[in-house]
């Protein structure tokens, strides 16, 4: 499969890809794999410069280039689950976002505060919780912004960078899970752009990374050098990246 390298060449041969694969009804399709009901027949929708600049200022958040194209691109489908939308929709989501945003803040909080994580950066750990606390904030509200992507997968703002990480933040347990956006969207949606396979071996069948997808993560990651990416790079060399 020819992946566009163009980042905006890609976001359209996604949208594309990703659109045909919701097209197919899976309760009557042949294929191996096909999308859950409730995204049968999605649409990306995406965003106005208008629209990017009111979430900006309502948010207080500048977005980076790349995060921008996203936006105008693709940002959110015309669907959601029973539970939320698949991508965060700025237009619409008002308290999930919010709530998204508190999560990473009070997740990584919780870490520092219980003892499961003191960076270097920090210098010598208080013994007064209190204290641990105010360490926390200045680094926190010093290190790039996290813009809420999916889930609790967030993007690292940094506006001079052309290409920002995607992070999988869940306290402690943070990890890179794109290099770029690009790769993120390769990553996470592996069966819609025909990056995954089913195969069978002795615990039964299950959905695996193509060979193509291992090579594309593979070359990414080698890429990849957290020390590039200020405050957060350290956070996440504890962890390191997600080699799957």
């Amino acid at each position: 499969m020819d992946i566009p390298q163009d980042y905006l060449e890609f976001l359209h041969w996604f949208k594309e890809q990703t659109e045909e694969f919701w097209s197919v009804e899976p309760t009557i399709s042949n294929n191996n794999l096909v999308c859950e009901e409730w995204i049968f027949g999605a649409k990306w929708i995406g965003m106005t410069d208008k629209e990017i600049a009111e979430a900006e200022r309502k948010y207080s958040i500048t977005f980076p280039d790349d995060y921008k194209e996203f936006l105008k691109v693709l940002h959110t489908v015309d669907k959601i689950s029973t539970e939320h939308s698949f991508f965060y929709n700025w237009n619409t989501d008002n308290n999930e976002l919010e709530n998204a945003q508190k999560w990473a803040y009070e997740s990584l909080l919780q870490s520092v505060l219980n003892d499961k994580i003191w960076l270097a950066s920090f210098g010598k750990k208080p013994q007064s919780i209190n204290n641990r606390k105010n360490v926390f904030n200045e680094w926190y509200n010093n290190a790039p912004k996290l813009i809420p992507f999916l889930g609790h997968r967030y993007l690292v703002s940094q506006s001079i960078r052309e290409a920002n990480p995607i992070i999988s933040l869940h306290g402690f347990d943070t990890i890179v899970y794109g290099c770029n956006i690009r790769h993120y969207l390769l990553h996470e949606l592996q069966d819609e752009i025909g990056l995954s396979e089913i195969v069978y071996d002795e615990t039964g069948w299950s959905i695996e990374p193509s060979n193509q997808f291992l090579e594309l993560n593979s070359a990414e990651i080698n890429k990849m050098e957290l020390s590039s990416i200020p405050y957060w790079g350290e956070l996440l060399d504890f962890n390191g990246l997600n080699k799957r």
